[in-house]
């Protein structure tokens, strides 16, 4: 009464609708929320985003509840509240404050004995992003405080949940803020991001980041903790430019890619290199960090390309790849070492190479009869998964065969015989 009287007009959002009754909000952050959290199939599907809700219970055993729009509702767990210093949420939130929570996954219940079913339970936990200023592009330090975990889209209840995010506190010169680490982001290689996010969450240790979005509309910041991209370029994207993205989406005719915030673009199929492509999956995978360049700009249309582009200048992502299968970055993909042989099923395994603890695989046609304990002499060759990929081949691993190759390059120009 002290703030509306009758024949106001009002901006207003539903809230839910009742058969006899409808319930509006006015709040301010609820009316202008550019994402909203109506159905728990929408939180289901939305793991790791962030909704604003408001608090409708608060108690130091069972944490905070947050309502939605139709009635959903989920749940702060005490123990990450906790971690943000709160100890009673009934002192820090009144009944009705807008908050803005990331959802950490959805379980349904067992039905009733009565045949009749519950309501799903969403976990959230909050996203602190009141008062957050973070300068996109600068590179700050960061402790990870809550893993985000989801189940892929469209998997079963039994299976495993897989980290999709982060949530970290960032410091800046203007102080703390809670900002979110997407798991692409956790490191340059897409198949062993997820074991790195896991690490940061557990370990709680300190680490650099380049923060690429600012908070809005109630969502934190984002942030990467890749080495390509905390040592990229930045800038306008402009004709001819070399930049570092990530791949965030695979598609039949080409690949687009992320630079953060709004800037993004489209790799097409013909422009990932100088051979033909059948499957995009051969090339990238959904995660990977990517150095591209801008083919061209027609309106907010961007083409990349990688085709001719040098993949890595510095050898900073290849060493960054081995570091994270060795724990050492002194092995070189295309070298001769020592390798101590583990096992000799299915190919020939190995446990060490050049005295560095490493998991190393030759497959079967690059393996030859050794027994366990053996020392033998193998080129590195690359990497699949978790391990690297050898051979034992004597026409591969003979020296000479590096020199052999550079000699025969030189006389391999444009429509030569070969």
């Amino acid at each position: 009464r002290k703030h509306r009287k009758v024949g106001d007009e009002i901006k207003c959002r539903v809230l839910r609708v009742e058969a006899r009754r409808i319930e509006l909000t006015s709040k301010k952050s609820l009316v202008k929320a550019a994402r909203v959290l109506t159905t728990y199939e929408d939180a289901s599907e939305n793991c790791g985003k962030s909704f604003a809700g408001f608090v409708t219970g608060a108690d130091a055993a069972r944490g905070l509840v947050v309502t939605f729009f139709g009635n959903v509702q989920g749940r702060v767990d005490p123990a990450s509240l906790r971690a943000r210093g709160i100890v009673d949420p009934s002192q820090s939130f009144a009944l009705g404050t807008v908050v803005t929570c990331c959802v950490k996954g959805v379980t349904t219940p067992k039905t009733r004995q009565d045949g009749t079913s519950r309501k799903p339970r969403i976990a959230l936990t909050l996203d602190d992003v009141d008062g957050c200023k973070v300068e996109v592009d600068s590179v700050l330090k960061a402790v990870a405080v809550e893993l985000v975990e989801a189940r892929a889209k469209g998997a079963s209840k039994r299976a495993p949940r897989k980290a999709v995010a982060c949530l970290c506190r960032v410091t800046s010169s203007k102080g703390e803020c809670l900002a979110k680490l997407p798991v692409a982001h956790a490191c340059d290689h897409g198949l062993d991001a997820e074991s790195t996010l896991r690490r940061l969450a557990s370990t709680g240790e300190s680490f650099e980041c380049r923060v690429l979005e600012g908070s809005s509309d109630g969502a934190p910041a984002k942030i990467s903790a890749a080495p390509s991209m905390i040592n990229a370029t930045t800038g306008k994207l402009e004709l001819d430019a070399i930049r570092t993205g990530v791949v965030v989406q695979l598609k039949p005719y080409g690949a687009f890619v992320s630079f953060g915030g709004q800037e993004r673009g489209l790799i097409p199929r013909a422009l990932v290199a100088d051979r033909y492509i059948g499957d995009l999956e051969d090339c990238f995978r959904v995660g990977d960090i990517v150095r591209c360049a801008v083919d061209s700009i027609e309106g907010d249309r961007v083409v990349l390309r990688t085709r001719g582009v040098p993949r890595d200048e510095t050898g900073a992502f290849g060493r960054s790849v081995l570091r994270s299968l060795s724990g050492n970055d002194a092995l070189r993909v295309g070298f001769a070492y020592d390798a101590l042989v583990a096992s000799n099923d299915d190919g020939v395994r190995f446990s060490q190479i050049n005295g560095i603890e490493c998991r190393g695989l030759a497959p079967l046609k690059h393996s030859l009869t050794c027994s366990e304990g053996d020392v033998v002499k193998i080129r590195l060759m690359g990497f699949r998964k978790d391990q690297t990929l050898c051979s034992m081949v004597p026409d591969v691993v003979r020296p000479g065969r590096t020199k052999r190759r550079a000699k025969a390059s030189q006389v391999l120009t444009e429509g030569a015989s070969i």
